[in-house]
């Protein structure tokens, strides 16, 4: 629904250059609490091992006055799970969808800082075994450099979560801005 009003307001004003669509690919690794259930090899070293997550997102700059963003992301529309084997021998098949709300400020042409609240929800399954369904917010930070116009490059920081077991997270990802 808040996409709707987004796109609706946005529309009604006449204003292109306050609306911008993105496509990319997320790469997201969490680490654990039970240091058992780390991945062996992270997905920095073997990218092609995760689940590479298409992503789409629509970016609004609500304030002519302002050059705050306010931007929502979803990796729902198109999703891989991806399977691994842990520190402590488990097998592990993942399937995690997010609905991400970000709110960033430019300070340069280059460099954009934000925050975001991921809306996430995960599946997991050890060893084969009953699925188990987690879901909640994740809430980060992080800087998006944005190259060649239309190609931005972000890392985010994801502090910890009890709900998802986690002493961090982060993320790599890479958008093209439409």
């Amino acid at each position: 629904m808040p996409i709707i009003f987004l796109l609706l307001f946005s529309f009604c004003t006449h204003a292109s250059d306050k609306l911008t669509f993105s496509v990319g690919v997320d790469l997201f690794e969490s680490v654990s609490q039970n240091d058992k259930l780390n991945r062996i090899d992270s997905v920095f070293k073997n990218p092609l091992a995760s689940a590479n997550k298409l992503s789409t997102g629509i970016t609004l700059k609500p304030f002519n006055f302002s050059e705050i963003r306010l931007t929502y992301k979803t990796n729902s529309l198109l999703n891989f799970s991806e399977s691994y084997t842990t520190q402590g021998g488990y097998n592990l098949v993942i399937q995690s969808k997010a609905q991400s709300y970000i709110i960033s400020h430019p300070v340069s042409r280059k460099i954009v800082p934000h925050f975001v609240a991921s809306d996430i929800i995960s599946i997991t399954s050890i060893n084969g075994g009953k699925d188990i369904v987690t879901n909640g917010f994740m809430y980060g930070f992080g800087l998006t450099y944005i190259f060649l116009g239309h190609n931005g490059l972000s890392l985010t920081y994801f502090l910890p979560s009890e709900k998802f077991n986690t002493k961090y997270s982060y993320g790599l990802s890479y958008s093209y801005f439409i």
